[in-house]
């Protein structure tokens, strides 16, 4: 229930993109908990019985993983479906299955990022936490952070000072290779962790001033 709460309502603590991870963790729960799997993850998909699975968008789930979501359910709702008719059964996994089916293939396509309209933005709203930031070399931060973001940093930001966080993201880099305590505890972090948390970790080290300012601004303006 938190997870499905943090999806579907403004969480302050939380920047939008971890709302983002949260909607794939949730749909990677769902998935798992009913063994559905991608027809590109299944190698042997000509080989499994079509009359065992239910199918649809590129997604398969087993009737018998249906069936045993349903014993999940009580007794209450295994004794509905065990006085179902044969015909009653089948169409009750295929409709089971189509919804849960749906629900994950769907779910993966959902975009947490809302424009002024609250239509879904061109752009998604970029890393803001340390723990990714450390993850992208600087090529990378350059290309899909600061040249991707560039007119709406110029809203706020000089141009030298942009050009400072581009210069100064290897020095985070660098703090995160040598420092093996801001190491492990940014490695901790995940898309629970709060904004603030993660970057108090970096509070006394040699770390890229702009490179926090630029994601504080990011988080106010998110």
């Amino acid at each position: 229930m938190d997870r499905r709460h943090i999806c579907h309502a403004p969480v302050p603590n939380l920047v939008i993109s971890q709302h983002r991870q949260e909607v794939s963790n949730l749909m990677a729960d769902i998935a798992t908990g009913l063994d559905i799997r991608s027809t590109v993850d299944v190698t042997l998909i000509n080989e499994i019985d079509p009359s065992t699975i239910i199918q649809r968008d590129g997604w398969i789930v087993t009737k018998n993983a249906i069936v045993m979501h349903i014993r999940d359910q009580g007794s209450w709702a295994c004794n509905l479906y065990n006085e179902l008719s044969d015909i009653e059964k089948h169409k009750t996994l295929q409709e089971i299955s189509i919804f849960s089916l749906s629900i994950v293939a769907d779910g993966l396509q959902i975009q947490a990022e809302r424009d002024s309209n609250n239509n879904a933005r061109e752009l998604e709203a970029p890393l803001v936490m340390p723990v990714d930031l450390v993850k992208m070399c600087p090529g990378v931060f350059i290309n899909e952070i600061v040249d991707q973001y560039r007119r709406h940093l110029a809203k706020h930001w000089s141009a030298d000072l942009i050009d400072k966080a581009e210069s100064e993201h290897p020095e985070l880099l660098d703090v995160y290779v040598r420092k093996s305590d801001v190491k492990v505890a940014l490695d901790k972090h995940d898309e629970k962790t709060f904004f603030n948390e993660a970057w108090n970790c970096l509070k006394g080290h040699d770390t890229s001033c702009s490179c926090v300012n630029y994601a504080v601004d990011w988080r106010q303006r998110s």
